[in-house]
């Protein structure tokens, strides 16, 4: 497992980055265990909090956490694939402390993600649609030849995760991938 930081940019988004060695996480009113990072098999995910009366609610398909969006009936999940996970405590409606934000990264996944529910462009260039293309060349990522490395390169390289809105990555006017 890599150990990670996350710096909260404004709007409440996270940027993690991942890196080789433990930190200390961010102060927040819920405590998320393991810490997010690379991994190659399944884990299970523990939230709990010392805020007495309180309830953690979290979201795991990318999107903010609030009592409308999140769950709250566990504070136990197994994590099996690329997950992002958002967890904050709320009590009496309220939210105590920062939200967190872990980025679970399986190599195997990355190296077979194709990009659903992703824009099908990146914008345009001389007045032409750029076409999406998230995944890995399949011949080379699917190839049992190089399986191995692939997934060696994977956990060797610096990596970063930026956990935003669709909108403030991809949208032609203000998203940071097409400006």
């Amino acid at each position: 497992m890599t150990a990670g930081l996350n710096f909260v940019l404004r709007g409440g988004f996270t940027v993690m980055l991942l890196c080789a060695g433990p930190l200390s996480p961010a102060r927040a009113a819920s405590l998320v265990s393991p810490s997010r990072g690379l991994y190659d098999r399944p884990i299970e995910v523990v939230m709990q909090t010392d805020v007495p009366e309180s309830t953690i609610y979290f979201t795991t398909n990318g999107k903010p956490v609030t009592i409308e969006s999140g769950i709250s009936n566990k504070t136990i999940i197994e994590i099996s694939t690329s997950t992002i996970l958002h967890a904050a405590v709320y009590k009496n409606g309220k939210q105590i402390g920062a939200a967190q934000t872990h980025t679970y990264l399986f190599p195997k996944a990355v190296a077979e993600q194709r990009g659903g529910g992703f824009p099908t462009n990146w914008g345009m260039n001389n007045g032409k649609p750029v076409q999406a293309d998230y995944e890995m060349d399949p011949e080379i990522a699917l190839a049992p030849r190089y399986k191995e490395d692939l997934l060696k390169g994977l956990r060797a390289i610096p990596t970063v995760s930026l956990v935003l809105n669709t909108d403030d990555l991809f949208e032609t006017a203000r998203g940071i991938y097409a400006n």
